[in-house]
């Protein structure tokens, strides 16, 4: 575990050194750690689930907005090869109309 102080890192504990709770809790104390309520866990928790929820509905509008482009650009690759084809046609039809007057 990492413990730190206004952001910056005070020191490093191994968790797996501390062979009973009461060691465990001895040593929560000692580092200043403050039980926190159950409103403040309840508070905590629902922060984080707010947040998991906007990051995957940003996530998802992401997705539908790179699909969307990408079904546009299809169409748009499709209609151009459509005109593409439709000009080829009429300049072979051209072709054969100006090679069939000589």
């Amino acid at each position: 575990m990492t413990v730190f102080e206004d952001g910056e890192e005070k020191e490093k504990i191994t968790l797996s050194d501390m062979k009973t709770k009461p060691e465990m809790h001895t040593m929560m104390i000692e580092k200043g750690f403050v039980k926190k309520s159950e409103e403040e866990i309840a508070e905590m928790k629902k922060k984080i689930e707010e947040a998991k929820t906007e990051e995957e509905e940003r996530r998802r509008k992401m997705r539908e907005e790179r699909q969307k482009k990408a079904e546009e650009r299809r169409k748009q690759k499709e209609e151009d090869a459509a005109k593409k084809e439709a000009e080829d046609e009429a300049a072979k039809v051209e072709t054969a109309g100006a090679k069939a007057e000589l």
